[in-house]
């Protein structure tokens, strides 16, 4: 199959499609809200998926860890711990402020708002979903990490305190889960300068 000089050669790239928004498609990412939504969909419930996973072999290794003196120590420290990764998956989303600023446009903001969630939007939008992205991941990512600490805490010594650690840090991540309705606020807010 004979392709035109200077067009991409690359056959796994989908053809920009146009967008009633203004401009092109951005050459990588996902360019419309269904499939950055769905990306970072499974990115956070594979997260998710992997504590659930942890805990269930430590859960099918066994019952008989030694309970020593130590088990205190494992609960400090698994509580801090989770605190710790918990606040921190509020902070850091908003320590990430990427070269993605836009000068704030009510226009563009009420047409991201009202735009089909299978539309190409134009890459200055796109680079705003990989930040959305980003920060999807960021909250997953601290949030598991407790919650992988405290799956280890519980299998040296097997409290309950940390299992509550656990599902909290899961439950978490199940709030904070990233939604069509999310990425588009998140969108609009930024197209508005609100953030």
């Amino acid at each position: 199959m004979k392709q035109d000089e200077g067009q991409d050669q690359n056959p796994y790239r989908s053809p920009a499609q146009p967008s009633s928004l203004g401009d092109e498609a951005a050459p990588m990412g996902p360019k419309t809200l269904r499939l950055a939504t769905r990306t970072n969909q499974i990115v956070c419930g594979a997260l998710i998926q992997g504590i659930i996973m942890i805990v269930g072999v430590f859960w099918f290794i066994g019952d008989d860890a030694d309970m020593h003196e130590s088990a205190s120590v494992y609960l400090l420290i698994g509580g801090l711990v989770f605190v710790g990764t918990t606040v921190g998956s509020f902070v850091a989303p908003h320590l990430i402020q990427g070269d993605y600023a836009l000068e704030p446009s009510d226009e563009l903001a009420d047409a991201i708002a009202n735009v089909d969630w299978n539309e190409t939007l134009p890459p200055h939008v796109s680079s705003l979903m990989a930040a959305y992205a980003t920060q999807s991941l960021v909250v997953a990512a601290f949030l598991e990490g407790g919650a992988v600490v405290n799956s280890v805490f519980w299998l040296l010594n097997r409290n309950t305190f940390h299992l509550l650690l656990i599902v909290l840090a899961i439950v978490l991540m199940v709030i904070r889960f990233p939604t069509l309705g999310r990425l588009r606020e998140f969108l609009v807010a930024q197209v508005r300068g609100e953030f």
